[in-house]
């Protein structure tokens, strides 16, 4: 990515978070808290990488030569897109807790090439910390094709 469109990126995302505290300001005063939150963490640090980036293009305005042709990116692309639409798919099809464990466990051994027992000790333990934050926060998890079955 270009040293211009890292700027334009993280100036889009100052926009967006501007404009979410922008709208909280009309929220219930408890619902304000979330999007407060993110936004009081996310501003200081996307403005840190904004100087940082307008540093680095003032240091070096050719650029790091190591730029990406937009096409040899296409593949990489569609398949992170693959594995997120398969996961919402697999969410849909079995449930949120089943499609999270295949899901992790299947990243990690495909892209992450890491060993089959790691991945399944990985997707456990994120199962179940989920699982228990869930019970604690009483949250509504997506509903699957097959009811309440997982």
């Amino acid at each position: 990515m270009s040293s211009n469109s890292r700027i334009t990126f993280i100036a889009a995302l100052l926009l967006l978070n501007g404009w979410a505290a922008w709208e909280a300001r009309s929220f219930a005063e408890l619902a304000q808290f979330f999007p407060n939150y993110i936004v009081l963490f996310a501003i200081p640090l996307l403005l840190f990488e904004l100087v940082r980036e307008i540093k680095s293009r003032r240091s070096n305005p050719q650029g790091n030569g190591s730029t990406v042709e937009f096409r040899e990116r296409i593949p990489a692309t569609l398949a992170s897109l693959g594995w997120f639409f398969g996961y919402f798919l697999i969410i849909y099809l079995v449930g949120f807790f089943v499609a999270t464990g295949v899901f992790i466990f299947m990243f990690l051994v495909v892209e992450a090439k890491i060993s089959w027992w790691q991945s399944l000790f990985a997707a456990g333990i994120t199962v179940v910390i989920t699982k228990l934050l869930g019970d604690v926060l009483s949250l509504d998890w997506p509903q699957s094709l097959m009811g309440s079955l997982f």
